[in-house]
């Protein structure tokens, strides 16, 4: 509930209109800390669902808005990236047909499951660091760079130790079995294609990705191992032409693979 009623996008954004933005927040942290949640939810800055507008002011207007925040890619991506499609039934239905509904799948009791590696809160603060800027949102609105802000020189220590008790809970599986639709769901978009169809757009809550993030780097040697010759996407930031395996280079066993 914070993000979504307190931490929401104020009704005016912009640098023309980052005291009223920041005046805006302000104002609904105070009435959170007083108790005043129910109204808080109740006066929401409203949104328009469903409703796509791709005419070339309003990408127009989106892009000048990233463009103040420093999002240049994001800007440009705004000018000339596939529009999305609106929310209707016929969209609805071919999105349907890529990832048609599936009973959740049979978990193995907790006891039986490998215990995740102990997670440091060095290695949490490096892979909230690594979400590039202006990273999206999952459904329940909250951002990395929400995360990143609550990391003030006051209380840094503690939200980042909170942080990763909570990483861990979740990467151990002992978060509630209630809150899996939500923590490992995602909000879904969709683009339209040359040939008609559509392509979908996930965006996973932040607190799920972020564990994923945290894992991905604690196990990342041991996938390289694991992994290679087979694949060369994980843990092979330079040329395979200059790695070394058991002896051979990377030419050894691939050689058409340089740089």
């Amino acid at each position: 509930m914070l993000p979504k009623s307190v931490l929401c996008s104020p009704p005016r954004r912009g640098k023309a209109h980052a005291k009223a933005a920041a005046a805006f927040t302000l104002d609904r942290l105070a009435r959170w800390e007083a108790g005043e949640r129910l109204s808080l939810w109740g006066d929401l800055p409203t949104t328009k669902h469903g409703k796509v507008d791709n005419s070339m002011e309003a990408r127009h207007r989106r892009a000048e808005a990233l463009a103040r925040e420093g999002l240049d890619s994001k800007a440009c991506a705004a000018l000339t990236g596939e529009p999305l499609v609106e929310a209707t039934r016929d969209n609805h239905r071919l999105l349907t047909q890529l990832h048609p509904e599936e009973p959740p799948p049979d978990c193995p009791p907790l006891a039986e499951l490998a215990l995740a590696p102990r997670l440091l809160p060095e290695a949490v603060l490096a892979a909230l660091r690594s979400f590039p800027k202006g990273s999206g949102c999952g459904p329940a609105g909250l951002h990395a760079q929400h995360l990143l802000d609550s990391l003030t020189p006051a209380y840094k220590t503690t939200v980042l130790e909170l942080l990763t008790e909570v990483s861990q809970l979740l990467a151990d599986g002992r978060g509630p079995r209630e809150l899996a639709p939500f923590l490992a769901g995602a909000g879904l978009m969709a683009s339209r294609k040359k040939d008609g169809g559509v392509r979908p757009i996930a965006v996973g809550e932040v607190l799920r990705r972020l564990v994923a993030k945290t894992l991905s780097k604690e196990t990342q040697e041991a996938a390289q191992r694991y992994l290679w010759p087979l694949q060369v996407g994980v843990a092979c930031p330079s040329a395979p032409s200059t790695r070394k395996l058991n002896g051979r280079s990377a030419t050894d066993t691939h050689p058409t693979m340089s740089s």
